[in-house]
């Protein structure tokens, strides 16, 4: 079982095309300005293996922009 949420698509998502050495980690400090929001790229990545950071070459992915609602949303459901 996931225990994070799938996201919802927003107008303001990014999509980009993953080169070699990509990770969810590391485009999450890219993006985000921290690794550890990994988990929000990928589980806006659903159809991606999800028991890994490793992201194959060439995929396309979605990066959402309102990261701060989606830590928000599973923070409140956490608590």
């Amino acid at each position: 079982m996931n225990r994070y949420n799938k996201t919802r698509i927003a107008n303001t998502d990014l999509y980009v095309i993953t080169s070699r050495g990509d990770r969810f980690d590391t485009l999450a400090n890219k993006f985000y300005g921290d690794e550890s929001l990994w988990w929000v790229i990928s589980s806006s990545n659903q159809s991606l293996p999800q028991n890994s950071i490793f992201i194959p070459q060439g995929t396309q992915i979605r990066i959402p922009r309102n990261y701060s609602l989606i830590v928000k949303k599973f923070i409140n459901q956490i608590f």
